[in-house]
């Protein structure tokens, strides 16, 4: 792979001449480059493989109580330079903010985390068709008539620099492997990895895992709807925690978008949830050393043993809220910089799949959902559609595959009914849950099904 093409060196002499140019009070320049492999399939074949680089760089100014941001994607200085013209410019038809808030001062020290960075991760084509493949053939074994997917492995190299003499670099690798194996045209499943580092890493698992839930799922009958108790798949358990996790943000709690509202230090579920925002856990695929203004990152507990106990925040919502610096800052256009989760962790539990599904005695195995849609965020209000195997779960063994189902609830009481955590967790990262998330299998007792 090609060496940077910026460097911190570059980053800081770009941001002295932003800030003596256009005068600003304070600001940050963030600059992300990164060099991508995919190999996708259909249909057990290789349909494509690509290799790009792509470098985004983002801006934050604070002047007079104004606040701009903007994103590009190139790092041609007479462009950042154009750009920065025009959002200073902007900035003077501005109201100032009534809040009075600076970016952190630094220096600081980032130190390092675990396995964020692995050449493995780095392979060749051969070596991707060889992991696709394996995947492939594994489903196969499972019954599964065809497979499709994509694997995408990537590298990250970042640079932070501020005002406030922040300044730092990392460098990250990360690996996503996502297969759907189909054993008709309505019987499927599908299984994934993601992590920044090759541990754990077994593609034939994957496939097995995948051609296997789709064999099962054949046959899937229509029941009627209902409210059963649920044992919740990783990949679904990701999908919800990851709203949880959006709720925690204190931009949503300002803006009246969090269902997480007023409930600092109250009890939101059993005293057997923990959930924590941690960019330093190892093998995080959303690991990062520090924030876009330059605030080191930090395990955050947002709810410990059931009890709310922290937001994410940025410099603005901790000044205007009250709270402390969380490392959860990064610049999102036109807001200015968002407080946002990296890496969500939930605290294992004492369960097997097996036990879990003997303990629910009559429900339904839910094993990937898509079209998740809240009618109302403040609330938590939402629906969600099950896909790629939901089973009916009879005199505590998982018996048929049912479909046409239709999960319709609400966020805080799914959170306040969890009644069992797997021992068992994997990293969940795709399309539809952004955010890294270290999830468990989940029992919510009387989850809401109506049919489609």
């Amino acid at each position: 792979m090609p060496p940077s093409s910026i460097n911190l060196d570059d980053a800081g002499r770009l941001m002295e001449i932003l800030s003596r140019k256009w005068r600003i009070d304070e600001g940050c320049l963030a600059i992300v480059e990164s060099w991508n492999r995919m190999i996708r399939f259909s249909n057990d074949s290789i349909t494509a493989s690509k290799f790009w680089h792509q470098a985004t760089i983002a801006l934050y100014f604070l002047k007079k109580g104004r606040r701009a941001t903007a994103v590009l994607d190139t790092p041609e200085v007479d462009s950042i330079e154009e750009v920065a013209d025009r959002l200073t410019s902007t900035m003077k038809f501005m109201e100032p903010s009534p809040v009075t808030f600076h970016l952190p001062r630094g220096p600081f020290q980032y130190g390092v985390v675990e396995d964020m960075f692995d050449k493995d991760v780095l392979a060749d084509e051969d070596k991707l068709i060889d992991w696709v493949e394996a995947g492939i053939n594994s489903s196969k074994e499972e019954g599964a008539e065809r497979s499709s997917g994509v694997l995408t492995t990537s590298r990250f190299r970042r640079f932070v620099y501020t005002t406030g003499e922040c300044e730092g670099s990392e460098e990250a690798t990360r690996l996503e492997f996502n297969i759907r194996a189909f054993s008709n045209k309505e019987a499927s499943g599908e299984e994934n990895f993601s992590s920044s580092c090759l541990k754990g890493f077994d593609p034939g698992s994957i496939g097995r895992e995948a051609g296997s839930t789709a064999s099962k799922s054949k046959g899937g009958k229509k029941i009627k709807g209902g409210r059963f108790h649920a044992v919740l798949h990783p990949n679904v358990v990701a999908n919800l925690m990851g709203s949880v996790g959006a709720s925690c943000s204190a931009y949503s709690v300002d803006i009246g978008l969090s269902f997480l509202s007023d409930k600092m230090g109250d009890p939101v579920s059993p005293p057997t949830f923990t959930l924590a925002d941690n960019p330093r856990f190892p093998g995080s695929p959303g690991s990062h050393l520090f924030d876009d203004e330059g605030y080191p990152t930090r395990e955050v507990i947002l709810i410990d043993g059931g009890v709310l106990r922290s937001y994410l925040h940025s410099s603005y919502t901790a000044a205007k809220l009250g709270g402390a610096l969380t490392g959860s800052a990064f610049i999102a256009p036109p807001t200015g910089t968002l407080p946002i989760p990296q890496s969500l962790i939930i605290n294992p539990g004492d369960y097997t799949l097996y036990e879990m599904v003997e303990e629910v005695k009559e429900g339904i195995l839910v094993t990937n959902n898509w079209y998740t849609r809240f009618q109302n965020y403040l609330t938590g209000d939402f629906s969600t559609i099950p896909r790629d195997g939901a089973f009916k779960i009879e005199n505590g063994e998982t018996s048929y595959s049912v479909k046409g189902l239709r999960i319709s609830d609400n966020m805080i009481k799914i959170l306040s009914s969890i009644a069992g955590i797997s021992k068992q967790r994997k990293w969940v990262m795709r399309w539809d849950a952004e955010t890294p998330t270290l999830s468990p299998y989940i029992i919510v007792k009387d989850l809401n099904f109506t049919t489609n």
